[in-house]
């Protein structure tokens, strides 16, 4: 049994005129001398223990609960009464009919010994526990909204492709020049409806799959993608240049970073200027070993400051862009943002837009959260 060799003072620790004040107190307060007696107990009404305060005075810590010795709390309170450093302590208890309750305990030195005051906190708990039984169900409605959107997204991707195909049968038939009106306008909108659909696959692969850490070669990366989105139509006569200075190997998700660069630099080859000579889309870059920037610049049409966050928004569209599905620069900043990156914009209407990205590099030597 602990046995304290300091003087007990028998002088009272909590003065007469107090006790109504802290009788009338919600909170439990007790406090023990350097003997481990009770000085002073407040009126807890018996909630604490069911006994009532005025039985414990004089009595010990230990005659009050004879195997307090080993537990984690009495090393708390001797703690305290030895460093004479505040503690604090959460525990809980069980009711005589087992309902449980928590109470937390702050522990502070005074002359003479250690004040106790405890806190009821079973409602803040249970109420933790009913949230966090909540944000479960909540994840796992989540997770199966994701993979009822990839799955949907994936399999309606198959008709549109054999509706195309009918379409691109009924132009090479078809003389009729309003029925070949038509058949664009069809062929816009299934176009742009299958665009929507990618997005979406994109957006359910980002949440559904963990990062797949591998080698990333930077610059050949982005010339691949770079050569893929020459044949777009908005491309011809855009100069491209690519630098990227690699001093250190990167390492991240490749399909993740390639989703990346391909969406802003068709963004950028979408928005450009037409029929302007001197049209740019310049890529720089530079990575270490602890991170990867890149720059996407570009001198097209730019879009003005108010919208400079906005465009990151999911289904955010700029006034008269008919053909945007709204969802790819969001897809863009929720995939940077699961690497450990982050994005910025600064553009100007009429001067062009520039991106500028930071990666973390996730090289298996590093330490990093998925």
């Amino acid at each position: 049994m602990y046995n304290s060799e300091r003087k007990h003072n028998h002088t009272p620790i909590v003065k007469e005129p107090l006790h109504p004040f802290f009788d009338s107190l919600q909170k439990g307060i007790q406090i023990i001398d350097t003997d481990w007696r009770y000085v002073y107990v407040n009126n807890t009404k018996e909630k604490y223990g069911k006994t009532a305060g005025e039985e414990l005075i004089g009595n010990t810590l230990m005659q009050k609960y004879p195997e307090i010795e080993q537990t984690e709390i009495f090393s708390v309170l001797k703690r305290c009464m030895d460093t004479r450093i505040p503690q604090q302590y959460e525990t809980e208890f069980a009711y005589p009919d087992n309902s449980p309750f928590w109470f937390k305990l702050y522990i502070e030195p005074i002359d003479h010994g250690i004040a106790i005051l405890l806190l009821d906190i079973s409602t803040y708990k249970f109420t933790e526990e009913k949230l966090s039984r909540r944000n479960e169900e909540l994840q796992n409605a989540n997770s199966q909204l994701d993979r009822f959107v990839y799955s949907a997204s994936h399999d309606l991707r198959s008709p549109l492709a054999s509706i195309l195909g009918l379409i691109s049968f009924i132009e090479e038939k078809s003389k009729e020049t309003q029925t070949l009106e038509y058949i664009t306008m069809m062929r816009k909108s299934i176009t742009r409806m299958g665009l929507f659909l990618h997005n979406m696959l994109e957006y359910s692969r980002n949440n559904l799959t963990e990062i797949k850490v591998e080698p990333i070669p930077i610059q050949q990366s982005v010339n691949e993608i770079v050569d893929s989105l020459r044949n777009m139509k908005e491309a011809e006569g855009i100069d491209f240049k690519v630098t990227i200075n690699e001093k250190s190997q990167f390492f991240s998700d490749g399909q993740r970073f390639n989703t990346v660069m391909e969406n802003l630099i068709s963004n950028a080859i979408k928005y450009h200027k037409k029929n302007t000579p001197g049209r740019y889309i310049i890529i720089t870059g530079k990575s270490s070993a602890d991170q990867l920037h890149v720059f996407i610049k570009d001198n097209g049409v730019g879009i003005a400051t108010n919208y400079h966050q906005k465009i990151f928004d999911m289904f955010f569209r700029l006034s008269g862009d008919a053909e945007s599905t709204g969802i790819g620069l969001y897809i863009v900043k929720e995939m940077i943002e699961k690497l450990s990156g982050s994005i910025r914009i600064n553009s100007s209407v009429g001067v062009g837009t520039s991106f500028s990205i930071s990666l973390k590099n996730l090289a298996p030597h590093q330490s990093y959260a998925i």
